[in-house]
């Protein structure tokens, strides 16, 4: 049974301290609790927040708060930005959807887990690896779903703002240095024209002789 043999080898992995190897073996196996606790036994907590983020986000609150403990021996401004859905729910969207997402996975992957997809059922099966299941879920409780055409124009749209207000940023830019050069040359103008005129050197008469005997 071959998630057996990699669950098996995912164990050694780990136990003889090849944590990479363990990592993989798991994800394969579709063991993310696994996987999580793997990231947080050694220290890869940052890494461990970004994971469980995208494949278990009922376990966000309890590895941000980790990584928050363990960021403020380092800097405490640092470790107060990092955001959770109990603290902060508006930085993440469709939480609840994520939460009902994972519940759907978990429980697709164990009944699966004695009848796993063969490669010889590739061509039936391989619609579902771009499955969104948040906009499934969306699209079965009424709530508009954004396409990935519409979300690609929108961020061609903001580009293109971006860009202009560069652009508009660099003109002002360039404007109010050439007024600070304009005003210069102009103070520069000023000062000369109203600095003190020498008076003209005095003419010497040469027109005694002095050579003559007295």
């Amino acid at each position: 049974n071959l998630p057996l043999m990699m669950e098996k080898l995912a164990e050694l992995a780990a136990d003889d301290g090849k944590t990479n190897v363990a990592f993989i073996a798991y994800l394969l196996t579709g063991n993310v609790e696994a996987c999580a606790d793997l990231l947080i036994a050694t220290k890869r907590l940052p890494e461990a927040a970004f994971f469980v983020r995208t494949y278990l986000p009922s376990r966000i609150d309890e590895i941000v708060s980790l990584w928050k403990e363990d960021l403020s021996s380092i800097s405490e401004s640092a470790a107060n930005a990092l955001a959770c859905p109990k603290d902060n729910p508006d930085t993440f969207a469709d939480m609840d959807i994520a939460l009902e997402v994972e519940k759907m996975f978990i429980s697709q992957r164990d009944a699966s887990k004695d009848s796993p997809v063969l490669a010889k059922d590739y061509l039936t099966a391989k619609d579902d690896l771009e499955l969104n299941l948040i906009d499934l879920i969306k699209t079965k409780r009424g709530i508009p779903v954004v396409t990935k055409e519409e979300k690609e124009a929108e961020a061609q749209r903001l580009a293109a703002e971006q860009a202009a207000m560069e652009e508009e940023a660099a003109r002002q830019a360039a404007e109010v240095a050439r007024q600070a050069e304009e005003a210069a040359a102009a103070a520069e103008a000023d000062a000369e024209a109203e600095a003190p005129v020498p008076p003209p050197e005095e003419a010497v008469d040469d027109s005694h002789d002095f050579t003559d005997d007295w």
